[in-house]
């Protein structure tokens, strides 16, 4: 206890307001035409939502059923997933 209590560093409130909000860059160019809106996302809504719904990204969609945990294995080791492959992801 007494170790954890000499450690201890009480800040004054100047400096907690330095740590809460960190400074702007001032001094940054872009060169990508859409990395302008980067440091303000909210001005960008309004221009990304203007046909944009085709340059959207499209999640992955899984070919086949996922593997679980408790599943056999799928090399034919007769141990369940979690013992053999699944200890190396």
């Amino acid at each position: 206890v007494v170790r954890i209590l000499s450690r201890i560093h009480i800040g004054r409130e100047e400096d907690l307001s330095a740590v809460r909000k960190p400074a702007e860059p001032k001094n940054m160019r872009f060169s990508h035409p859409q990395a302008q809106n980067v440091l303000h996302p909210e001005d960008a809504r309004g221009e990304a939502g203007q046909g944009d719904s085709a340059n959207r990204v499209q999640p992955y969609v899984r070919g086949q059923k996922k593997i679980g945990r408790n599943d056999p294995c799928f090399c034919g080791s007769g141990k369940k997933f979690k013992h053999c492959h699944g200890q190396l992801s």
